[in-house]
């Protein structure tokens, strides 16, 4: 089999859905290649790294770097390559676009990590909001069959999609291989002392920062003076200035703010955390709580869409929208340290339950499953 792939992402730097279409793409060709063909199309060059990783398979770069450039070329030059150059039997989408000019021969999926646009619209660029709720049905109704990250997010296509319900399958993420933490030193490098929360996450609204800035600035002065917060991520959208809250908030004293961290960096800091906080208003997943309990880390997180189903007994889930209920939480997990520790143990045997060996797995049989039924539909045409 030809498998096409819209590994768009693998151009830009790994976060989110980019670290998904890595880590699924590299399994897949890793696990299969000796029996099926890859085709990877980016529109732009790809860090060497990747492209190493990535070796048995043809990686197809063009040389486009604007958003307009990459979206014209995802409708014109990609669907002609899979259909006319490289004749491929299978295209996947793992961003929720599927490009409109397919050969009809070609079975396809697509991915869907989450649906901001319908649950947390407020939370999106209007740009991106328009795309999303224009390209993802499109996709949705194009595919032979549709992957979920998770229950949370299957269930809302279904609910929002009832007419494709029967198309969703359930692939959970796996766990990310990061590079082995550089324990105290690491973390003495980076200015930080112990002990510290982590925050990790795209600086934009959708990561709900300003309220849990707030509920971290009402723990008690006791409590501030003897842990830290440190906030990693690269700047997003939506006015989300983390220094002027911190600021309002009068806990400059007590926020280290880092901005975007390679993997040994991360690795270190989710290893010496004493939990992570994740109080998103939704999430389609949520990675970094997976990647926090690979380490034995406890994780704060909300108790809305995918994130108590990732969870499981390896942390603690609030209401995002209560300042109260997560000041609370903040405080009971600083200074129970034997809380912490039975979470931190939970944790670790949480995350165990996730690998990209079985996603990628499961992915390959969902594409086999496409297949057939692309057959099945083309017979009938015929007819």
């Amino acid at each position: 089999m030809k498998i096409g792939v819209d590994a768009r992402l693998l151009g830009e730097s790994l976060t989110g859905i980019g670290r998904y279409t890595y880590e699924m793409s590299k399994e897949l060709i890793n696990e299969f290649a000796q029996e099926h063909e890859f085709f990877l199309y980016v529109p732009k060059k790809v860090p060497e790294y990747i492209s190493n990783e990535l070796g048995k398979t043809r990686l197809e770069t063009a040389n486009v770097s604007s958003r307009l450039g990459r979206m014209i070329w995802s409708q014109t030059t990609l669907p002609y390559s899979v259909s006319k150059e490289d004749g491929v039997d299978l295209f996947w989408g793992p961003t929720h676009r599927l490009p409109a000019l397919l050969s009809p021969k070609i079975a396809r999926v697509v991915t869907i990590h989450d649906l901001v646009w319908k649950y947390a619209p407020d939370t999106m660029r209007k740009t991106s909001l328009f795309v999303e709720k224009q390209l993802m049905p499109y996709a949705i109704a194009q595919a032979d069959l549709v992957m979920a990250d998770s229950e949370s997010t299957a269930k809302g296509i279904q609910s929002t999609f009832p007419k494709f319900k029967e198309k969703v399958r359930i692939v959970h993420l796996g766990v990310s291989y990061l590079p082995s933490p550089m324990g105290l030193e690491g973390i003495t490098k980076l200015g930080i002392e112990k002990p510290f929360i982590l925050f990790v996450g795209t600086l934009e609204p959708r990561k709900n920062l300003a309220r849990f800035l707030e509920s971290f600035a009402k723990t008690s002065e006791e409590v501030k003076k003897k842990i830290t917060l440190v906030i990693v991520g690269g700047k997003g959208w939506g006015g989300v200035n983390v220094l002027d809250l911190v600021n309002r908030f009068n806990i400059n004293k007590s926020v280290k703010i880092l901005g975007y961290m390679e993997d040994c960096q991360l690795s270190t800091l989710y290893s010496e955390a004493e939990f992570l906080a994740m109080p998103s208003l939704y999430e389609g997943f949520g990675l970094p709580i997976l990647e926090a309990m690979s380490f034995g880390t406890p994780v704060l997180t909300s108790n809305v869409s995918s994130m108590p189903e990732i969870l499981g007994n390896g942390g603690l889930a609030v209401n995002p929208l209560s300042i109260s209920e997560m000041s609370q939480a903040i405080h009971l997990l600083i200074e129970n340290k034997q809380l912490r520790s039975s979470l931190a143990n939970r944790a670790k045997i949480e995350s165990q339950k996730y690998s990209w060996e079985i996603a990628a797995k499961k992915t390959m049989d969902i594409f086999e499953e496409a297949i057939d039924i692309r057959n099945y539909k083309l017979r009938i045409s015929v007819k």
